[in-house]
């Protein structure tokens, strides 16, 4: 199955978008609760709401979604990057990440 990569982001959330509607082209029943159900959330929407900006991604949910998604080593590494730069609150976060 052919997957979107992550290296091609600079944003988790817009990376998150773009898996999703990747998978919804390729089934029609995908959804935010299947997703957020594959992913191992509880809350149908955990995943709509970060998308949205409403959530942050821990570093739990970050493995739930990383394994979900079936991320090699490099992939899961660099997602979990992109997460801290983009949850980062300065300036010297971000660049650090």
């Amino acid at each position: 199955m052919k997957q979107l990569k992550v290296f091609i982001h600079d944003n988790y959330r817009t990376f998150l978008k773009d898996i999703y509607k990747f998978k919804k082209k390729e089934r029609s029943g995908f959804s935010f609760r299947v997703f957020s159900r594959m992913a191992g959330f509880s809350s149908p929407n955990f995943i709509k709401l970060v998308m949205d900006g409403k959530r942050n991604l821990t570093s739990d949910s970050t493995q739930k979604i990383a394994h979900a998604l079936k991320l090699s080593t490099k992939e899961k590494e660099y997602f979990e990057a992109l997460i801290l730069f983009n949850q980062s609150r300065s300036i010297k976060e971000k660049n650090f990440y």
